[in-house]
């Protein structure tokens, strides 16, 4: 169910576990999903249970569709005021998750549940405010527990005084507003622009990325260091994984969720175009989830095309599923129309899968010479390079070596970028640096 941005945090996790830096970790969870780093931390790793939650953009009338009916009552009788009221009771009190010992009280039912619920929610409510904490509150607990720096890996963020590393991946909402409502547009921009604004450190995977923060935001390019990220290397055994059903004996893999930016119609249409123009039938398998607004545009599209036989969507699968799919595919296109990295890119790279890419963003940064590379908006040009992979099998062989190639040569191991971030924390921090923290943070910065 992740995407790259929680795939990139996974790797990093495990290479702080494993080089276990010289200053100790605390790793902030929230109550529903903490539990799910455990395996990824090891046992020298502190974990904090963070007492508020957030969500990301949520417009006054999808938040009003959230609402019980007996909530939704409640809204009603107020009338005019309801719409400034209720959603910030709604916020204040109800969309906070229960707590591990709620939730087992509730669970055992007795006709309590409703009750335990509730009465936990308005305890919760009460003693820690808003779902996001206030700036004092986020103070007085960090600084309990010792925090000198924080690191945000994601561009969600909670006001503090103490200094923060800051992860915004890229500006999809300024390079493609369309793929946005203006509410939201411009709550990320608020969003992304305070967090590189009011940060010690900014990260960004490509220099591309760095280079668009430094224009739009107007930030200090000596504030933002470059760190390109590989995903986790999967040691298991997928020798003996079944696929899913109907994977096909050769096949094209793409995967992604069903996002717009990820353009999976302009790559159903290429397809169909090769099928019907050029005679050539390419089988393509896509992964990923399909529980999104975008979906139905996609399965009509497919459907009115007649792909159901060439074209496969599996929705979510095991990671072990995924890797066996890597491992089996006979290359990787990947025709998305915006990146801030792009993650099955370099895991294409590790597994030894050729790669087609669109040369949006900064995929041509991330892929180098190791890719066919398209036009994401053309369709006769995604189909043009699919059908170079599909009739030159040399082609194929060279991109693989060159994709290995490429990964050692552009992707820190997990050792060195444990380093490189260690060195933007102690940074960030205002500590000293080594000689071998501050080479690498020029190298960062370069």
């Amino acid at each position: 169910m992740t995407g790259g941005t929680e795939t990139a945090l996974f790797a990093l996790l495990e290479s702080l576990r494993d080089t276990q830096p010289e200053q100790p970790l605390l790793v902030i969870g929230l109550k529903r999903h903490i539990h799910e780093l455990d395996p990824l931390l090891g046992s020298k790793v502190e974990r904090l249970v963070w007492p508020a939650t957030y969500s990301w953009f949520v417009s006054d009338e999808a938040r009003e569709k959230r609402y019980s009916p007996a909530f939704q009552r409640v809204a009603a009788a107020l009338g005019p005021l309801s719409r400034r009221v209720m959603p910030a009771i709604h916020r204040r009190f109800f969309e906070r998750p229960l707590s591990a010992r709620a939730a087992a009280w509730a669970r055992r039912g007795f006709g309590l549940n409703y009750a335990v619920s509730l009465g936990w929610r308005l305890y919760a409510g009460l003693r820690y405010g808003n779902a996001t904490l206030s700036r004092a509150a986020a103070d007085r607990l960090l600084r309990h527990r010792g925090v000198s720096v924080v690191h945000f890996p994601y561009p969600h963020h909670f006001d503090s005084s103490v200094p923060f590393v800051y992860e915004p991946w890229g500006l999809p909402h300024i390079h493609q507003p369309e793929m946005f409502s203006p509410a939201e547009a411009e709550w990320m921009d608020r969003l992304f622009r305070h967090g590189c604004q009011t940060a010690a450190m900014v990260v960004t995977a490509t220099r591309w990325v760095k280079n668009d923060i430094v224009q739009r935001y107007g930030i200090d390019p000596a504030k933002v260091a470059v760190i390109p990220r590989r995903p986790p290397v999967f040691t298991g055994n997928v020798d003996g994984v079944d696929l899913p059903a109907g994977v096909p004996a050769e096949f094209a893999l793409f995967p992604s969720v069903t996002w717009p930016t990820k353009n999976h119609i302009r790559l159903l249409r290429a397809v169909a175009l090769l099928r019907d123009q050029k005679n050539l039938r390419v089988n393509l398998v896509c992964t990923g989830r399909t529980k999104t607004a975008n979906w139905p545009d996609i399965k009509a599209e497919w459907e009115r095309l007649g792909l159901q036989d060439q074209v496969l969507f599996t929705g979510s699968i095991p990671l072990e599923q995924l890797v066996a799919l890597f491992k089996k595919a006979k290359y990787l296109v990947h025709p998305s129309t915006f990146e801030g990295l792009g993650l099955p890119l370099i895991e294409a790279f590790q597994y030894g899968l050729p790669v087609l890419s669109s040369t949006s963003a900064c995929k041509p940064e991330v892929v180098g010479d190791a890719a066919i590379l398209f036009d994401a908006l053309d369709e006769a040009d995604i189909a043009r390079a699919m059908a170079e992979a599909e009739q030159s099998p040399e082609r194929l062989r060279d991109l693989a070596e060159a994709g290995r190639r490429r990964l050692v040569e552009a992707f820190p191991n997990p050792e060195k970028m444990a380093r490189m971030f260690m060195a933007v924390y102690r940074h960030a921090a205002g500590w000293s640096l080594d000689a071998d923290q501050a080479a690498l943070l020029d190298e960062m910065l370069t």
